[in-house]
């Protein structure tokens, strides 16, 4: 386990850190109850959209998290083994995501693998999509998380030194 003296982070971006918790985990009542007003009081579905056809939906799948992962990394020119490196991913558990379609990410490793595209949030939010994840308002882990996408932090060891401090699951 980390050792707090020797990797703390600073009172500053401990503070800035508290304060985006604060205000992202702040219950906003007028908020919810607009929304449930459209949810409840909404008319029903037109029947064009009712019937949608299976066939065509499944048809029209998007990019995978592989697909998209290397276009991003592509335009970015980077070379797998700086990728591997910055996302502190083993060489053969990202030979396995070059050569393999089908392969699925785990959370964790693909939030460390947005974090070395140095992707803004939103396309971190897509690319991690492609794997059935996102960053939520509701989770500290995931508030601390997007704090430093948006502040362009992408150090995955300051990023941990930070979810640490405030005891929660490093990435």
């Amino acid at each position: 386990m980390r050792d707090r003296e020797r990797h703390g982070i600073s009172k500053e971006l401990k503070q800035a850190l508290l304060s985006e918790i604060r205000e992202k985990l702040t219950f906003d009542r007028e908020f919810m109850d607009s929304a449930a007003a459209v949810c409840y009081g909404a008319p029903p579905m037109e029947e064009e959209y009712a019937e949608l056809d299976l066939q065509e939906e499944v048809e029209s799948t998007d990019r995978s998290f592989q697909q998209l992962f290397f276009d991003l990394a592509g335009k970015r020119h980077l070379s797998d083994r700086t990728l591997y490196q910055r996302a502190q991913v083993d060489r053969r558990l990202f030979s396995k995501l070059r050569s393999n379609p089908q392969y699925h990410p785990n959370r964790r490793t693909a939030l460390r693998l947005a974090i070395a595209l140095e992707l803004p949030l939103d396309e971190t939010q897509e690319l991690i999509g492609r794997a059935g994840y996102t960053l939520t308002r509701a989770s500290r882990q995931d508030i601390i998380i997007a704090y430093f996408i948006e502040h362009g932090k992408y150090d995955i060891d300051e990023l941990n030194d930070a979810l640490f401090e405030f005891d929660q699951e490093l990435i």
